[in-house]
């Protein structure tokens, strides 16, 4: 289930982060606790679980503005957004019944968007829903968000275990996006309290279709908790059982979908 939402710009300040990945996640949360604090709750703090990998089981792109919409202030790490709109897609894995529920909780939100030194203000304009495509075993994407893929590399002297971030061009990478999948699925099937169905995962095949582009992230910039993710932006076809190509469209491919990573357009 996708949605298109569409934003309106209020108020005089027009200066964004560049990195707002992480405080637009916030405000979903946000909207969804605001409308089912239980939902929101269990979402947060269990999701759908397999194992003791957790997945939240949805993700959003970019905010996209108009052609010259916005400037980018690369000294300041700002956005100078100059257009009075912009819009931006959430996808999340959820039945066709609940569409009511979910256009009911975005409708009207006003929120602020930004960090300590600057912040705009937004209010939700329309919203649509977007047409699932004819999910097939073969699709086309382009990511509209950053695809983040990582791994274990040993012990950082803290103890903590240091992250491999990984490009579409490394060994390992195709698995991991199999496994990334692969877990979604089977916690799908355990959430609808489904058995373990076959499937054959040998037509697993992913083929790069653009040269890739790095993207650095920070998440919960200018505090203690700050972290610097790298993603990557690219094209790319992916042959699976339709059931994983729809899980990915749905939810996102990769890590951190619901960090705003991962988020697919199809490529007609």
């Amino acid at each position: 289930m996708r949605f298109k939402i569409h934003l309106n710009r209020t108020g005089r300040n027009n200066l964004l982060p560049i990195n707002y990945q992480y405080e637009l996640s916030s405000w979903i949360y946000k909207t969804l606790h605001f409308g089912n604090p239980e939902f929101s709750e269990w979402l947060h703090s269990e999701g759908y679980l397999i194992g003791k990998k957790q997945f939240k089981l949805f993700t959003f792109s970019h905010l996209n503005f108009p052609d010259k919409g916005y400037t980018i202030l690369k000294e300041k790490e700002r956005l100078r957004v100059n257009s009075p709109n912009c819009h931006f897609y959430i996808s999340m894995m959820m039945s066709d019944a609940a569409q009511n529920f979910i256009l009911g909780l975005f409708k009207n939100q006003r929120f602020g968007l930004g960090d300590k030194q600057s912040l705009v203000d937004f209010e939700v304009g329309t919203i649509e829903r977007i047409a699932d495509p004819e999910f097939e075993n073969t699709a086309q994407f382009r990511a509209i968000s950053p695809i983040f893929v990582s791994k274990g590399g040993g012990l950082l002297p803290s103890g903590k275990l240091r992250q491999i971030y990984l490009g579409p061009e490394d060994e390992g990478y195709k698995h991991l996006l199999l496994e990334n999948l692969t877990n979604k699925w089977l916690a799908i099937q355990k959430i609808k309290g489904f058995g373990a169905e076959q499937m054959d995962f040998s037509q697993f095949e992913f083929n790069l279709l653009s040269k890739p582009r790095t993207k650095l992230i920070k998440i919960k910039a200018d505090t203690a908790a700050q972290t610097k993710l790298k993603g990557y932006l690219y094209d790319f076809e992916l042959k699976a059982p339709k059931q994983l190509i729809e899980i990915a469209y749905n939810t996102g491919i990769g890590g951190l979908g619901s960090q705003g990573f991962g988020c697919l357009g199809e490529i007609k």
